[in-house]
């Protein structure tokens, strides 16, 4: 799960320093600093999810430690951006930099099935329940 989500973090980082490059001697805009804030953001949630559906599906600390510490960093370098306009005039690019990648939705699909898995066996185990 945390190879999986290096790519998507990986692309959020990059999305990130590209809407916030002076290109041609450009400066950037506020609303590039606030799509960079948003694309280190997202690269953050992923991070956190991956934390927490690691932490329920395997019940091991390490990997989860770990992805929560990236969110913690990846949070951590989207305050260091400080937007000079409202996360609300973010581009969509930035708050979906993360979740672009196929790997991002492999763990979102791995979620999905963790989750119904749990409901089966939940229903199973209150079907055996009734029958006894």
């Amino acid at each position: 799960m945390l190879i999986l989500a290096l790519p998507g973090a990986a692309w959020s980082l990059y999305v990130g320093l590209i809407a916030s490059a002076a290109f041609f001697g450009e400066q950037p805009s506020p609303t590039d600093h606030a799509t960079t804030t948003a694309a280190v953001l997202s690269g953050a949630s992923l991070w956190l999810v991956t934390a927490l559906l690691t932490a329920v599906v395997f019940r091991r600390a390490v990997v989860p430690v770990l992805c929560g510490l990236a969110a913690v960093g990846f949070a951590v370098a989207a305050i260091s951006v400080q937007p000079r306009a409202p996360l609300s005039t973010a581009d969509s690019a930035g708050w979906l930099s993360a979740w672009t990648p196929p790997t991002s939705w492999a763990i979102v699909l791995w979620g999905v099935v963790a989750l119904v898995l749990w409901v089966y066996g939940q229903s199973r185990a209150r079907r055996r329940r009734a029958a006894r």
